[in-house]
């Protein structure tokens, strides 16, 4: 049953930390974009709006 909490904690973390890097590197990389479903002119509103 340890076994089974620790590999749901690990994947909850590697989730957040995946979410993490798209959001602070990829925003305005083509991969972002797609993920996120933006367009170029989304993606540059929304990274300079902050």
């Amino acid at each position: 049953m340890k076994l089974l909490a620790t590999i749901l904690v690990l994947f909850v973390a590697l989730s957040h930390i995946g979410i993490l890097v798209l959001e602070m590197f990829f925003w305005d990389h083509p991969i972002g974009r797609k993920t996120f479903s933006l367009t170029p002119e989304e993606s540059a509103i929304f990274l300079h709006s902050c």
